[in-house]
């Protein structure tokens, strides 16, 4: 007792040190990013604080110079509507003048409307003017001059002075150009000016700048032009401006050290960028430029106006700029809480060295410390298995219970439209009853495979045979099926499938991806599903896109577990992605899922490319289409079971085959004793006399002949697929379907063709 009492104290006391320590570290951590935070956050502050007054400075520079350019325009109107002739040397000196201090001025000149009715008196006054013959004339796009056709009116250049590079003709139709009409009719109808896109340069300024051309109207009152032949007098001034020379004379003086760009809203997205500087890439638009701005990046936006033109300015502080955030301030910050950190884990480790004392009483609790968990681990242990025994139980209860109610569904629609077609036959005739029969069957048919799969895969029965194919024809054909579904709920159905080459067994692949297919268009409600299959960084992808309800966040951990609800939670025993996920664990193909409430959920499956080991291995043969393709084939048909038979047998002669029928092993050696060899043989496994596939080895062995069979079996041992390794045989389970077994009869036929 004084052992355990003496040992008591020292690990009370040592104990005590470590949680304050322990409480200290975390206080100081937590307090340290605090403060960090709030310093970095400061830092921004000023910094986009910075950028906006950068910002509207420079947009204020802006709109100062695009004032002052258009106020030339201003003027000249004033000088056109001050009185007296306006003439070209006059007007010449009044250019030159004004032009002193306006930055980016080419030229300016003045344009006259002109009725049709008075188009032969302008142009006899134009010839007069110019000493020779002239008329009103529009250019083409190679710079050729032709007459304007007839119109209502008319808009030719009386006089324009250029003062940099070549000046416009007078008679040159402003109306001829759309554009230039809608302009003039804007600044006629308002008297404030108008504005064209800017474009770039061809006979104005310097190569490649930009240029806009602007209009003014003229007072019709005050315009002057005598024996003009115009006739209400109503005019515009033509002002033509560099926009080059405005960006240069505001940035050239500005920092350049951030990123600006400048784009014109009122033109077509392609054509909005007027100026850029600093800038990554070659963004177009004003949205495109700002799509590339990541998120968080401290951004200023200044609007402006050109005439009645809408231009926006962004700019961003550069790599060195000086209005990004000093981080100096928070790193320090952080550095002081290093060493705090530092400090309060030294101490600590001084506080754990005093727990060395204690070892003595911990070496004699060891033994009894080790029996208590042992005891406690075992307890866990049992408890945890128990809750998954309990589990899993109730998992499969709840399994069983659904797949009862899936099968009764169709089971009971199926014997209702028996019964009705048994008393009314003409229905038979009925294409809408008729598909809602082969839907119940179909139903249960699909009910049942699954089923089988899923048992298959969880014993281990069902074994993959890879291979090299062309994975697009496979999709395709699966896109085709799924057509029908899409259009009869209402969908569209998209696809995208790149050529691809890749390893895998395409028969368990057909089904995974027919099972993503089918579940996507079963529950999308509205809208859209497609089908991709890309090929990307040496792998090809699979994906299924829908526009469905989407999958909780919570429910897609078990997606592709068996014994498990549907993913929209409905009565469903979710057994198309249970098969999905174990087809692809066998495959060892990657299947994901991404899904967002509302928006719909992607799968995507990844596939390996074809190997060069199997790049050289033939394919099979594509598959013959149409009933025509058993035409004449001749068929030997082996089943015990009555209804089976006679259901095959019709079936078969349905497709024109010429069927010859035996009910055993006994039967069918007294009836196919003599006579040539058939095409194929259909025979069933389990045989009242025998077997099967003992009864083809042995028509094998008499007539030297590798007869191609069909062997359907009901068995799903896993120790009873005794035609593993035989060649030309394919083996179905039933229940079979039509379509089954007419592909594995193409299959079978279509390999018979080559030399045996």
């Amino acid at each position: 007792m004084d052992i355990d009492g003496a040992g008591a104290s020292p690990l009370a006391g040592g104990r005590w040190p470590v949680l304050l320590a322990i409480v200290v570290l975390i206080a100081g951590l937590a307090l340290t990013w605090l403060a960090s935070r709030v310093l970095f956050d400061a830092e921004g502050e000023r910094g986009r604080a910075r950028l906006e007054e950068q910002a509207s400075s420079t947009a204020r520079q802006l709109q100062l110079a695009i004032d002052l350019s258009l106020a030339s325009l201003h003027s000249a109107r004033t000088y056109v509507e001050a009185g007296g002739p306006v003439e070209f040397a006059g007007f010449s000196r009044f250019v030159v003048s004004d032009a002193e201090g306006r930055n980016g001025l080419l030229a300016l000149g003045l344009a006259s409307r002109v009725p049709h009715r008075e188009r032969a008196a302008f142009e006899q006054w134009l010839s007069a003017q110019r000493a020779r013959t002239e008329y009103i004339f529009e250019e083409t796009g190679h710079g050729v001059q032709r007459a304007v056709p007839y119109s209502p009116e008319y808009f030719p250049v009386r006089l324009l002075v250029s003062q940099q590079g070549d000046a416009l003709q007078s008679g040159l139709d402003m109306n001829a150009v759309p554009a230039r009409r809608d302009a003039i009719r804007s600044t006629l109808a308002t008297g404030a000016p108008a504005a064209l896109k800017a474009r770039r340069a061809d006979v104005w300024g310097i190569d490649g700048d930009l240029v806009i051309q602007a209009f003014e109207r003229v007072n019709p009152a005050q315009d002057h032009v005598p024996d003009a032949g115009v006739g209400d007098g109503a005019s515009v001034v033509i002002g033509i401006f560099s926009v080059g020379a405005i960006f240069r004379k505001v940035f050239d003086s500005a920092r350049d050290d951030v990123q600006v760009a400048v784009f014109d809203l009122s033109s077509p997205a392609p054509e909005q960028r007027l100026f850029a500087r600093n800038v990554e890439g070659d963004p177009r638009s004003a949205q495109e430029y700002v799509d590339r701005i990541p998120a968080g990046e401290p951004m200023a936006e200044k609007w402006f106006r050109f005439a009645n033109r809408s231009w926006v300015m962004f700019m961003l502080p550069g790599p060195d700029d000086s209005l990004v955030p000093d981080p100096g301030l928070p790193l320090a910050g952080i550095v002081i809480g290093v060493l705090v950190t530092a400090l309060l884990a030294l101490y600590l480790f001084i506080a754990l060295a005093r727990g060395r004392q204690l070892s003595w009483l911990n070496r004699r609790l060891a033994g009894m410390q080790q029996d208590l968990l042992s005891e406690q681990v075992g307890a866990a242990m049992q408890r945890s298995l128990r809750e998954q025994a309990d589990a899993a139980a109730r998992a499969r209860s709840h399994f069983l219970q659904a797949a009862s109610h899936d099968v009764r569904q169709p089971l009971h629609a199926l014997g209702l439209y028996l019964n009705l077609l048994g008393e009314r036959p003409q229905l038979s005739a009925d294409r809408s009853f008729m598909a809602r029969l082969r839907s119940a069957a179909d139903g249960l048919q699909g009910l049942f495979d699954g089923l089988l799969d899923l048992g298959r895969l969880e014993s281990g029965q069902l074994q993959p045979s890879p291979r090299g194919f062309d994975i697009a024809p496979l999709l395709q054909r699966l896109c085709d099926e799924g057509e029908a579904l899409a259009q009869r709920r209402c969908l569209r159905l998209f696809r995208h499938i790149e050529p691809a080459r890749v390893e895998s067994d395409p028969l368990l692949l057909e089904r995974v991806v027919r099972n993503l297919l089918v579940n996507a268009l079963r529950y999308t409600e509205s809208g859209w599903v497609a089908l991709r299959c890309t090929v990307r960084n040496g792998r090809a992808r699979v994906q299924v896109f829908d526009s469905g309800p989407g999958i909780a966040r919570d429910a897609r951990g078990h997606l592709f577990e068996p014994h498990v609800h549907d993913r929209h939670g409905g009565d469903g025993v979710g057994l198309g992605l249970a098969i999905v996920g174990q087809m692809c664990a066998l495959l060892h193909h990657p299947v994901s899922v991404r899904s967002r409430a509302g928006r719909g959920s992607i799968f995507t499956v990844g596939l390996p490319l074809e190997s060069r080991a199997t790049a050289g291995a033939p394919e099979a043969a594509p598959l013959p289409g149409g009933q025509a393709g058993l035409a004449g084939c001749r068929l030997w048909l082996v089943e015990d079971d009555a209804k089976v038979r006679d259901a095959t047998l019709r079936q078969l002669r349905n497709w024109q085959a010429d069927v010859t029928v035996a009910a055993s092993v006994a039967d069918a050696r007294s009836r196919f004793a003599t006579g040539a060899p058939p095409d194929c043989i259909v025979l069933d496994q389990q045989l009242p006399d025998g077997l099967g596939i003992d009864l083809l080895r042995e028509w094998r062995a008499r007539s030297g002949v590798q007869l191609p069979a069909l062997l359907m079996t009901g068995d799903t041992a896993p120790d009873a697929d005794h035609a593993r390794g035989e060649a030309g045989v394919v083996v179905l389970r039933k229940p079979v379907t039509a379509l089954k077994l007419r592909s594995a009869l193409n299959v079978l036929l279509a390999g018979s063709a080559s030399p045996r």
